[in-house]
């Protein structure tokens, strides 16, 4: 059920973005598919249960919070990644 007050908030989505002129810089290797290697958990001090098996990244949820992240240099900016599994 929807309420009635709720209909007053509900506003039209944005238009669409004009892709046509959209490029993609050079692909960047994220994971290798074979180990944990340039990846470090968010909170060094706990249990690590990520792993990879098969080349792909899995997660054997012993820590009670916190995530993987990598920090790369990309066209001499610092990108930071989260992965949350």
């Amino acid at each position: 059920m929807i309420l009635p007050h709720l209909l007053e908030q509900i506003t039209s989505p944005p238009p669409a973005p004009d892709l046509t002129k959209l490029k993609f810089g050079t692909a960047i290797t994220l994971f290798n598919g074979k180990d944990l290697s340039g990846w470090k958990l968010t909170n060094e001090k706990q249990k690590n249960g990520f792993y990879v098996k098969e080349g792909i990244l899995a997660n054997n949820p012993v820590q009670t919070e916190g995530a993987l992240i990598s920090v790369m240099e990309i066209s001499g900016q610092k990108r930071y990644l989260m992965i949350l599994i």
